[in-house]
C-alpha cells in the first residue's frame, strides 16, 4: 500500500514552469485562464482548465483517474458558482425575505 499524497488545488503564478513542462510533454497548446492542478507528493502531474476543460498530464504516469478527479472538482466549482446567491447585508425598507426573495410587507 502506498502512502502517496494527492492534492487538488488552484494553480498560482509559481506553478507556471510545472504547467509549461506538462504542456511541452504533451505537445499541446498553452493552458489559459483558471487552472486546477493535481500534485502527487508535491510533484505536479496533471492540470485542467476550468473554463474549457482542457487537460494535460504527465505521460509517464497513470493519470486517468486523477484527471477524472480534477474534472469532478471542476464540476463542483462550476455548480457552486452557478447556484451561489448573494444577498445584501441590509434588508430593503418595507420588505421581508421569503425563500431567498425580497417581498413587500403587507401594510
Amino acid at each position: 500500500m502506498s502512502n502517496a499524497t494527492l492534492t487538488l488545488r488552484h494553480a498560482t503564478d509559481a506553478d507556471a514552469r510545472a504547467i509549461a513542462r506538462l504542456v511541452e510533454m504533451e505537445d499541446a497548446e498553452a493552458l489559459n485562464g483558471e487552472v486546477l492542478l493535481a500534485e502527487l507528493d508535491g510533484y505536479v502531474i496533471a492540470a485542467l482548465t476550468v473554463g474549457d476543460d482542457r487537460a494535460v498530464a504527465d505521460s509517464f504516469r497513470p493519470t486517468a483517474d486523477i484527471l477524472a478527479l480534477l474534472r469532478e472538482r471542476r464540476a463542483h466549482l462550476l455548480r457552486a458558482r452557478r447556484y451561489s446567491y448573494r444577498f445584501t447585508a441590509e434588508r430593503p425598507r418595507g420588505r421581508s425575505r421569503v425563500r431567498g426573495l425580497w417581498r413587500a410587507v403587507p401594510a
